[in-house]
């Protein structure tokens, strides 16, 4: 299995372990104000994760474990908005899994005009 396959996996189950706590508060039918705002905050973190996933240094958790990260086609430190447009295919994960199972290019990396590199 290649780096890039065990860094999507990684980031992956990150990010399912915080919905699947979201997934419980919204179980529980929460009344109490507390919970209720830990909700919203877990909901929140958890749309960040993935929108904004490799906002640090072009990488991702799973990135950062696999020394690999995102850069523009021209091996320059892609900003924010570049890393959004990116990260935001990930709504249509079943294909972007695909292609990173295929070792191909994502969707959000040919719109965004980026690569995953090592580092």
């Amino acid at each position: 299995m290649n780096k890039r396959i065990l860094a999507f996996l990684v980031d992956y189950f990150a990010s399912m372990i915080i919905l699947a706590l979201v997934g419980l508060f919204s179980f529980l039918n929460i009344t109490n104000r507390f919970w209720s705002q830990l909700y919203g905050i877990l909901l929140f973190f958890c749309v960040f994760i993935i929108c904004f996933k490799d906002i640090f240094a072009g990488q991702s958790f799973g990135k950062r474990i696999m020394k690999l990260k995102v850069v523009s086609l021209e091996n320059k430190q892609p900003n924010v908005l570049v890393l959004l447009i990116r990260n935001i295919t990930l709504l249509v994960w079943p294909i972007e899994v695909l292609l990173v199972l295929l070792d191909k290019p994502r969707i959000g990396d040919v719109i965004a005009k980026t690569k995953v590199v090592t580092r």
